[in-house]
Parts: C-alpha cells; structure tokens; sequence
C-alpha cells in the first residue's frame, strides 16, 4: 500500500526549504552585486584611461570638473562638465552608468548643457575650498604628490561632483555619507590619478592631515 506524506512531514520539508531561502538568497544577491561591482570597475579603469589621454593632449594637466564658458552661473549654454570634455576618448555614455545606479532623472546623453543630466560616477572636488589641500580638478601632473593615492573618479548617484559636506571645508576626517558610497555591498569602487580601481567602504577611505586621498598634496 503506497503511503504518501503526512501534514507533518509536508510542514517539516517546507520549513527546511523555507530555511535553506532564508539562508541563500543573500548570499546570491551578493554574487550578483559583486559582478556588478566588477563591471563598474571596469567602467571607471575606461575612464581613469580618457583622463590620461586627455592629459597628455592637454598639457600634462588633468580634466577639469567643469568649464565655464558664457560666464552665466550655473550650467547655460556651451557650459560642459568633465563628463563631455572626456567623450572625444570614450564615445560611449553608457561607460558613465554603473550597472548597480538607480538614476534620479535624464540620463548623460553628452549634450550641452549637461549639469541636469544624471550618471553613476563624480569627480573629486571633495575639498574645493581656496588654499590646500586641493583636490584633482584641473590640476598639474607634476603637482600630485602620490598618483597613486589621490583619488579622481568614484561611485555616486547623479551629480557631476562630489564635495564635502561642510562647503568643500580643508578640513581633516571627513567620511562619505551619500548613497553613491554604500553602493557595492556597503562600499564603493574608486579611481586614483594612475589609473588603478580599488574598492573601498566609506570609513577605510583617508581623510587625515597627514594622508587625505582627497587632496592631491596627500595631506592636509
């Protein structure tokens, strides 16, 4: 005589499989940002790559955040951000979006004037105050102190720029609390002036006075 399952084993295996979800779920939704993480990488090594080109074409000075050119605030007219002046190098604006960035409006099209439109990566202008420390924007390759410890492209949501939050203070011990730097499983991914990626959460990245990955000089 066949026996099938009672109501209680039927439960006992729900509970099991149930279990099991519980426990694998995350650990897939993690896999899956990982592989994202490593395409955003992949992204920002293309364009850490545009700004040296640009560099050399230019001088041995690095892209600027943006460009003012009909003296109007704000961004009118033939007004353009890093973003446009790196397109000659990548002709690509999907390079500009993370695979794991939500945009808040219209997306980067590479047409002027771009300040409204939205992308998954900013330039450091963290400390824009006058006076040292200074960030990337514009600047004299002969003028970083450690190419490989100063940061210029990373993870955000919208925003051309990513500044401090007290008015691109000077100041030392500044951490990331936009959303744009939890974006990897709790972290983000950053270019430095060389070129290299590295993935960092927002505590581990160096805001001190004697080593800011901020600031070009490396310190405050």
């Amino acid at each position: 005589m066949k026996r099938g399952f009672t109501l209680i084993e039927l439960l006992v295996v729900i509970a099991i499989i149930a279990i099991l979800a519980s426990i694998l779920f995350p650990v897939f939704s993690r896999a899956r940002e990982k592989a994202r993480q490593s395409s955003c990488q992949s992204n920002l090594k293309q364009l850490g790559l545009a700004a040296a080109m640009y560099s050399q074409d230019y001088d041995e000075t690095y892209v600027s955040a943006y460009r003012e050119v009909d003296g109007t605030p704000g961004f009118t007219g033939p007004d353009y951000s890093w973003r446009v002046a790196l397109m000659p190098y990548i002709r690509n604006v999907q390079i500009f979006q993370c695979p794991s960035y939500r945009p808040g409006g219209t997306l980067f099209a590479a047409t002027l004037p771009d300040g409204g439109q939205n992308a998954g990566y900013a330039m450091n202008l963290v400390h824009w105050a006058a006076n040292p420390p200074t960030p990337p924007s514009g600047i004299a390759d002969g003028l970083v102190y450690d190419v490989s410890k100063t940061i210029v492209f990373t993870d955000y949501n919208d925003g051309i720029t990513i500044a401090n939050d007290n008015d691109g203070s000077n100041d030392a011990g500044w951490t990331r609390t936009d959303g744009g730097g939890q974006r990897h499983n709790d972290g983000a991914n950053y270019c430095y002036y060389d070129g290299h990626v590295k993935f960092l959460r927002p505590t581990a990245v160096p805001c001190k006075v004697d080593d800011c990955q901020w600031a070009c000089e490396g310190r405050h």
